[in-house]
């Protein structure tokens, strides 16, 4: 009558029990032990199974426990390692390195002003073009800027992004600009990890706007010239104004550059006198 016990539908714990049950019952059979002496012979049957039997996991999975060294513990997946050492994202992670957006404010705060020398106002004209460019991922492309990487900037996402200013009729400049833009910042993010000077190359290869040519309008009329520098009259503020026409005139120079000059910046002392003008960034 054991025979059906051990094809009995049930569960593991269900059978367990059974074969306790089957034991007592033989015992009870045979001899009239005590009851602590049934339960005895039943702990000790179902040890043998425990450790003999694979079908419980005895020594088969000890064996296997030994080389996998996990000793009954629950075994937890490991973090991925690099090729360089450290740790590795997880599985659908992106490490900070590889976002495109890593470098800015090294780039806007260290590099530009510092390094390159730029004014505050070219420092501040770059941060709104990546500013523009960073809302045209998230508005447009409805792509987070915690998931854009480097190598997501391609050619043909440069070249849609530049023919998306031009169908809003943007001026060719202000497109250009924008373009310029994320060429530089390409530039410095390759200078730091040469691995994306193949970006910043496919990058920079985007055609600008054609910009139409534009003659601007100069006065020829001598006599014209010296009643406009004449102009202004005797008093200080107007010999000041004077003299601002004369030095724009004669060098070309830009009205926010005669601005920034400084008392230092002119040399009147030597052979040919000078002014030491800080554009773009540079003194030249």
């Amino acid at each position: 009558w054991l025979v059906p016990v051990f094809h009995f539908p049930f569960g593991f714990h269900s059978f367990r029990y059974m074969i306790f049950i089957s034991i007592t019952g033989i015992a009870g059979k045979c001899t009239t032990p005590s009851f602590e002496a049934l339960t005895y012979m039943s702990i000790v049957f179902w040890k043998f199974i425990k450790i003999f039997s694979p079908r419980f996991g005895g020594r088969d999975k000890k064996e296997k426990q030994k080389k996998s060294g996990n000793m009954g513990f629950k075994e937890f997946p490991r973090p991925l390692t690099s090729n360089t050492g450290g740790t590795v994202q997880m599985k659908n992670k992106i490490l900070k390195e590889e976002l495109f957006f890593s470098m800015t404010w090294d780039y806007l705060n260290i590099y530009l002003p510092t390094q390159h020398q730029d004014s505050p106002k070219t420092v501040k004209a770059y941060t709104d073009g990546l500013t523009v460019f960073r809302r045209y991922l998230t508005d447009h492309c409805r792509i987070s800027i915690e998931h854009f990487r480097f190598q997501d900037l391609t050619y043909d996402f440069i070249l849609d992004y530049r023919t998306f200013w031009e169908r809003k009729e943007y001026k060719p400049n202000t497109v250009n600009h924008r373009l310029t833009v994320l060429s530089a910042y390409m530039r410095y993010a390759a200078f730091r990890r040469p691995e994306l000077t193949q970006i910043y190359m496919d990058i920079s290869e985007v055609p600008y706007v054609t910009v139409p040519s534009r003659i601007r309008d100069i006065i020829e009329d001598e006599e014209a010239l010296a009643m406009l520098l004449s102009a202004p009259g005797t008093s200080k503020i107007s010999i000041r104004d004077q003299v601002i026409l004369v030095v724009l005139y004669d060098t070309a120079i830009r009205a926010d550059e005669l601005i920034r000059l400084k008392y230092t910046d002119v040399n009147i002392s030597c052979t040919e006198p000078y002014l030491r003008i800080h554009g773009k960034g540079k003194p030249s």
